[in-house]
């Protein structure tokens, strides 16, 4: 079955899509209806441009939420080692206060827990600074470039993909 015989006789159970393309009136209604040519793409004027951007919305990348340092020391905080650690922390606060006494025996105890407090939030603000890195350059990766006909120009224009707005005729290679 061609194309043109399945959209304009679907069968039973074809997806909805293909109804409303029957509806508009296949790829000539599509095209009149979003303002734009086959041939020449949409206008590009700055006025309709930000029209189409207002009524369909721009093309933007969701950026992934970056989690927080409060996520990542608690994250760091679930480790074993250091919870054994914290265990052994108290267990040493406790033993030197009973031998000798409150004035000295918390010292080595503590000592361990700014230790513990230091390793976290080394660890904690390594892997933030890493996450931060790395949605940087993913948002650096996805910006690609891709080639529409757009103002009645001859031939193709080289524009972002966040700058591809809903009418564009794009060159598929």
């Amino acid at each position: 079955m061609l194309v043109d015989e399945y959209l304009e006789h679907p069968p039973d159970g074809c997806p909805e899509s293909v109804n409303i393309v029957q509806r508009m009136g296949f790829v000539p209604g599509i095209f009149e209806s979003l303002n734009s040519d086959p041939n020449h793409g949409i206008p590009g004027v700055e006025y309709e441009n930000k029209a189409r951007i207002a009524h369909f919305g721009q093309n933007l990348r969701q950026k992934q939420p970056i989690k927080g340092i409060g996520h990542m020391i608690s994250v760091h905080l679930q480790d074993k080692n250091l919870q054994i650690l914290f265990l052994a922390a108290t267990l040493t606060l406790m033993a030197g206060f009973f031998a000798k006494g409150v004035a000295s025996g918390w010292l080595e105890g503590v000592s361990v827990y700014f230790a513990i407090a230091f390793i976290v939030t080394l660890a904690a603000s390594n892997d933030f600074w890493k996450q931060t890195q790395f949605v940087d350059l993913s948002d650096k990766v996805a910006d690609q470039t891709i080639r529409v006909r757009r103002q009645n120009k001859n031939g193709p224009q080289e524009i972002s993909i966040f700058d591809l707005l809903v009418g564009d005729v794009i060159y598929l290679e």
